[in-house]
Protein backbone atom coordinates (compact mmCIF):
# COMPACT_ATOMS: atom_id res chain seq x y z
CA UNK A 1 0.00 0.00 0.00
CA UNK A 2 1.27 3.79 -0.38
CA UNK A 3 0.29 6.04 2.03
CA UNK A 4 0.85 9.83 1.05
CA UNK A 5 0.76 12.67 3.41
CA UNK A 6 0.88 15.57 1.10
CA UNK A 7 -1.48 18.53 0.89
CA UNK A 8 -1.97 19.13 -2.82
CA UNK A 9 -0.80 15.85 -4.97
CA UNK A 10 -2.09 12.60 -5.23
CA UNK A 11 0.63 10.62 -7.02
CA UNK A 12 -1.39 7.56 -7.36
CA UNK A 13 -1.86 7.00 -3.73
CA UNK A 14 -3.77 4.13 -2.32
CA UNK A 15 -4.84 6.69 1.28
CA UNK A 16 -3.70 10.29 1.64
CA UNK A 17 -3.33 12.64 3.98
CA UNK A 18 -4.06 16.27 3.11
CA UNK A 19 -2.41 17.55 6.57
CA UNK A 20 -0.17 16.95 9.53
CA UNK A 21 -2.84 15.86 12.30
CA UNK A 22 -4.97 13.86 9.85
CA UNK A 23 -1.59 12.18 9.27
CA UNK A 24 -0.75 11.57 12.86
CA UNK A 25 -4.13 9.89 13.46
CA UNK A 26 -3.18 7.69 10.61
CA UNK A 27 0.59 6.74 11.61
CA UNK A 28 -0.92 6.00 15.13
CA UNK A 29 -3.82 3.85 13.80
CA UNK A 30 -1.62 2.03 11.13
CA UNK A 31 -0.09 -1.81 11.68
CA UNK A 32 2.35 -0.56 8.66
CA UNK A 33 3.32 -4.41 6.62
CA UNK A 34 6.72 -4.41 5.07
CA UNK A 35 5.46 -3.65 1.45
CA UNK A 36 3.43 -0.55 2.81
CA UNK A 37 5.21 2.79 1.66
CA UNK A 38 5.14 5.95 2.92
CA UNK A 39 5.43 9.08 0.51
CA UNK A 40 5.92 12.81 2.49
CA UNK A 41 6.14 16.11 1.72
CA UNK A 42 7.33 18.64 3.74
CA UNK A 43 5.11 21.49 3.13
CA UNK A 44 2.02 20.29 4.72
CA UNK A 45 0.04 23.58 4.30
CA UNK A 46 -0.01 24.58 8.12
CA UNK A 47 2.81 24.90 10.82
CA UNK A 48 3.98 21.81 10.97
CA UNK A 49 6.25 20.27 8.58
CA UNK A 50 6.89 16.64 7.23
CA UNK A 51 9.88 16.94 9.10
CA UNK A 52 8.53 17.58 12.26
CA UNK A 53 5.80 14.53 11.17
CA UNK A 54 9.17 12.26 10.40
CA UNK A 55 10.44 13.15 13.74
CA UNK A 56 7.23 12.45 16.05
CA UNK A 57 6.75 9.05 14.38
CA UNK A 58 9.94 7.79 14.78
CA UNK A 59 9.71 8.65 18.69
CA UNK A 60 7.29 6.49 18.79
CA UNK A 61 7.91 3.94 16.24
CA UNK A 62 4.91 4.60 13.73
CA UNK A 63 6.50 4.71 10.44
CA UNK A 64 7.05 1.68 7.89
CA UNK A 65 10.26 0.89 6.74
CA UNK A 66 10.23 2.06 3.31
CA UNK A 67 9.78 6.01 3.05
CA UNK A 68 9.81 7.97 0.14
CA UNK A 69 10.33 12.11 -0.08
CA UNK A 70 8.42 13.56 -2.26
CA UNK A 71 9.05 17.03 -1.66
CA UNK A 72 10.67 19.82 -4.07
CA UNK A 73 11.42 21.81 -1.37
CA UNK A 74 15.61 21.86 -1.14
CA UNK A 75 15.59 23.40 2.28
CA UNK A 76 13.02 20.94 3.68
CA UNK A 77 14.54 17.81 1.90
CA UNK A 78 17.48 18.19 3.54
CA UNK A 79 16.25 18.40 6.93
CA UNK A 80 14.30 14.80 6.06
CA UNK A 81 17.11 12.90 5.18
CA UNK A 82 18.91 14.12 7.79
CA UNK A 83 15.86 12.77 10.20
CA UNK A 84 15.54 9.87 8.34
CA UNK A 85 19.42 8.91 8.25
CA UNK A 86 19.87 9.76 12.03
CA UNK A 87 16.72 7.45 13.04
CA UNK A 88 18.75 4.39 10.54
CA UNK A 89 17.18 4.49 6.90
CA UNK A 90 19.15 4.14 4.41
CA UNK A 91 19.08 5.44 0.95
CA UNK A 92 20.96 4.90 -2.16
CA UNK A 93 19.07 8.16 -3.99
CA UNK A 94 17.93 10.26 -1.16
CA UNK A 95 14.33 9.73 -2.19
CA UNK A 96 13.46 6.37 -1.04
CA UNK A 97 14.40 5.33 2.33
CA UNK A 98 14.36 1.88 3.84
CA UNK A 99 14.91 0.57 7.44
CA UNK A 100 16.71 -2.70 8.27
CA UNK A 101 16.84 -4.06 11.23
CA UNK A 102 19.82 -5.32 12.72
CA UNK A 103 20.53 -8.60 13.36
CA UNK A 104 20.75 -10.26 16.81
Amino acid sequence: MYILIDNERGLGADVICRNYKAALRLLAKLDARPSDVLGIDFDLGGNESGNDLLIWAIVYKYLPKNIQIVTINPVGRKQMINTLKDAGYSSNDNINFYYVEESK
